[in-house]
């Protein structure tokens, strides 16, 4: 299975890092090895962009010991997408 990652770009400067979430889509992220194996290439790349996980699922926000944003596609279109 080949692993999409999209890089969203904005308009701040390109050196300014912590502009520049990483984002990766699931289905779902139901159990523990879903999840591990949905952030693996996340966890690997040691840098300070964001990284969010969006997933289909209607799910509360919530962020792992690793700084990775999980949350469901309807409120990351209405609530952060704005921000990137």
């Amino acid at each position: 299975m080949q692993r999409k990652f999209l890089y969203i770009y904005t308009k701040i400067s390109p050196y300014d890092y912590q502009s520049r979430p990483i984002l990766t889509t699931a289905l779902n992220i139901d159990t523990k090895e879903k999840r591990e194996q949905e952030i693996n290439s996340l966890t690997r790349v040691e840098d300070s962009f964001q990284k969010i996980v969006v997933v289909k699922d209607d799910i509360i926000p919530w962020t792992d010991e690793s700084g990775i944003l999980y949350i469901g596609i309807q409120e990351f279109l209405l609530t952060h997408i704005d921000r990137l």
